[in-house]
């Protein structure tokens, strides 16, 4: 199975902190943008007006990729280890496109994205030079003409969008959130 990933999405309501995190063997590049940059927005608009956030529709929205109008199954990793309370990101999670975070909070959007190994923040555009780096030429992120593509132009809006909306992790953002304590 190839393009293996991960996804942490933690949300705040009044009853608390709660996560859901998703395991993927098919999301990578700007599916990955994509995944993150919708399933805010939808979360953002939960929040804000303290709607109850299902479980299963959260799943569903995370799963959907609006842009490529696709579902990709997941596996829960919240079950897979046991009801986990924290986040377990293991050194070596089998993964080959990283993992994205998602925070949806009263007070805003913060998100970001790692590598397979080291989790150190990384923006949108630090993101697809990882994960594009070792694609063919014309895939990788630092070719001009791929990232004017049509195959971008969405991946372009969400970039925008996450920029306009949200604010990458510092480090010790993400190390919070990898530490804090949810509720499942």
């Amino acid at each position: 199975m190839g393009q293996r990933s991960e996804i942490y999405v933690a949300y705040e309501t009044r009853d608390g902190k709660k996560i859901v995190a998703r395991y993927f063997g098919w999301n990578y590049g700007e599916r990955m943008i994509s995944r993150i940059t919708h399933t805010a927005g939808w979360l953002q608009n939960k929040v804000a007006h303290d709607y109850t956030v299902k479980t299963r529709d959260l799943i569903s929205i995370i799963e959907t990729n609006f842009d490529f109008v696709d579902v990709q199954e997941s596996a829960d990793l919240v079950c897979y280890n046991n009801g986990m309370t924290s986040v377990n990101c293991f050194d070596d999670g089998n993964l080959n496109d990283g993992r994205g975070f998602l925070y949806v909070g009263h007070d805003g959007i913060k998100y970001c994205f790692t590598d397979n190994h080291n989790l150190v923040p990384l923006d949108c555009d630090g993101y697809m030079l990882f994960d594009t780096e070792s694609c063919y030429p014309q895939y990788q992120w630092i070719n001009e003409e791929y990232k004017k593509s049509d195959r971008m132009k969405d991946c372009m809006e969400n970039i925008k969008w996450l920029a306009e909306n949200a604010t990458v992790m510092t480090q010790e953002e993400l190390d919070e959130f990898i530490n804090a304590k949810y509720d499942v």
